[in-house]
């Protein structure tokens, strides 16, 4: 009887995080692709995924995925790209849902715990993103395994530990996240192991779950060396532990936003001292924010690192829920509600950014519908930041177009990346046309402009020009064939003003490539 109880507790706590993640997350559907996404959705599957380094790191099972969502979708429609990233987050939601019910008894705790999970706006930043997809894969395979190991436990169940063991490393195969995380089935099998020995078995399970860690590496020093995606990752100081407040409060916003290091960190510990019980309790939640977070800890924090925080928010509403009375439970109320409205609002924002890539891509398909035979085009004006997330990724304009069925063979650049797409060209000593575009909101205008040859003429001396009062420099009177202008007497906001192409009576700023002393280079 009491397993059934049970087990429909557990069922109506998953049902209800479920309803709840999908009326946060459905508008997120139709976001379309941002950023980074549009990098994603042209992987394929292949043996050599487990043999390269590809999408940021060493994650052949997200790639698979990617790969897959690629097969059945394409990039035309986004829509079953964001569907696919729901059902990973769903998953986690039942996950979480079944470990906080394993380890804190009660249906209250549970649903406190799972409703955070599922309201959280540390969610919408992944699962609103194909770019998210890897640490929330990450975060499937792992609370898997460590589901899977508290039954092993309390069954005595070797074969549970052991396909526990292999989701660990399929964790590892999505995302590195987890990569020190071994200590956590130490500190699981210490809650609900054997009372009288916690040490021991905290050492012998965690010396268990370190082989997949040792497999991982292996194989991956095997084929990739040691080969890094962030060069910070090699960087270690005190401001870890501003990071790791810093991602720890995120879970929880809007309650925590602002607050100082120092107050986030002492809060942690005053919270642990009351709401965490038995002591063992207490280490494994200290775990839970910890271990999952120390991979990123030296990289700037990121919305989507914080995912990996989420089940051990999780399992802090749920032990809140747990202790005192109705007052504890209002408290969490006014908790869960707060981040509901924080993550409706995120979503809001993610929408935007949706919208404004949506509009930017749509702009660049009418410029080439206007001029069909441009086959060097540069723009200007892109808008690659709305709403706090980044729109199109730079230089993957062309990716961008397949994503409205709209093909273009021909370069594609922004201001940023002219240099390198026409820098052999000038070298060589040819002449070059391409097609200028300033995008305006929905609109744009256009202007075609030769560089003559022999631009980069290596028998012209530099021409150098005194900085002017307030550290501008009008280039009237500068003849042409020059490609580079120093400038003496500069400070360090020292600018060049041309005039507009497009408007003869507005100009334009450019800004120094290098400075050195009082000397600037443009």
């Amino acid at each position: 009887m009491n397993d059934t109880a049970d087990r429909r507790a557990g069922l109506l706590v998953a049902g209800s995080g479920i309803a709840v993640s999908l009326l946060l997350l459905i508008p997120a559907i139709g976001t379309g692709f941002l950023s980074d996404d549009f990098l994603d959705f042209e992987h394929g599957f292949s043996p050599e995924a487990f043999t390269r380094f590809e999408a940021g790191g060493f994650r052949p099972l997200t790639v698979s995925l990617w790969a897959l969502d690629a097969r059945l979708w394409g990039p035309t429609r986004p829509l079953g790209w964001h569907a696919t990233s729901i059902i990973v987050h769903l998953a986690n939601v039942i996950l979480i849902s079944r470990l906080i019910m394993t380890h804190i008894r009660g249906r209250a705790a549970s649903l406190a715990g799972t409703m955070l999970f599922a309201v959280s706006w540390a969610v919408i930043p992944s699962a609103g993103r194909v770019s998210g997809r890897p640490g929330m894969l990450a975060m499937a395979f792992m609370l898997g395994a460590l589901l899977l190991h508290s039954e092993s436990i309390i069954r005595r169940s070797w074969r549970r530990r052991i396909v526990a063991a292999a989701l660990f490393l399929c964790s590892l195969l999505s995302k590195e996240t987890m990569l020190l995380s071994a200590p956590l089935f130490g500190l699981q099998a210490a809650v609900l192991g054997d009372e009288r020995k916690p040490i021991r078995t905290f050492f012998g399970h965690s010396a268990l779950y370190s082989l997949p860690v040792a497999l991982y590496l292996v194989w991956r020093l095997a084929w990739l060396g040691t080969q890094l995606g962030y060069a910070e990752s090699t960087s270690f100081g005190l401001f870890m532990m501003r990071n790791l407040a810093t991602l720890a409060r995120m879970p929880f916003s809007p309650w925590l936003d602002g607050l100082p290091v120092r107050i986030v960190l002492a809060g942690c510990a005053v919270m642990l001292a009351f709401i965490a019980k038995p002591w063992r309790l207490k280490l494994f939640l200290t775990g839970l924010f910890v271990l999952p977070a120390s991979t990123v800890l030296n990289l700037p924090p990121r919305p989507d690192f914080a995912y990996a925080l989420l089940p051990a928010a999780a399992f802090t509403a749920a032990s809140i829920s747990r202790i005192g009375g109705g007052r504890n439970k209002l408290i969490i109320t006014c908790i869960l509600v707060g981040c509901l409205m924080s993550a409706r609002d995120e979503t809001a924002r993610l929408a935007k950014a949706g919208e404004s890539a949506s509009r930017t891509i749509e702009t660049i398909a009418s410029v080439l519908r206007e001029h069909p035979r441009a086959d060097f085009i540069v723009l200007s004006g892109v808008d690659l930041e709305e709403a706090g997330y980044a729109t199109l990724w730079p230089g993957a304009y062309r990716e961008a177009l397949k994503t409205i069925g709209v093909e273009h063979s021909g370069i594609l650049v922004d201001e940023d990346g002219f240099l390198e797409a026409a820098w052999p060209l000038l070298e060589a000593g040819d002449s070059l046309r391409y097609l200028y575009v300033r995008l305006e909101g929905r609109g744009f205008r256009a202007m075609e402009v030769v560089l003559p040859a022999g631009l980069t003429d290596r028998s012209l001396p530099d021409f150098s020009v005194s900085a002017g009062p307030g550290g501008f420099v009008d280039l009237d009177s500068i003849p042409p064939g020059y490609s580079a202008v120093t400038v003496s007497g500069a400070g360090e906001s020292v600018s060049l003003r041309l005039p507009d192409v497009f408007d003869p009576c507005s100009l334009v700023t450019v800004n120094p490539c290098a400075l050195r002393g009082d000397t600037a280079f443009f």
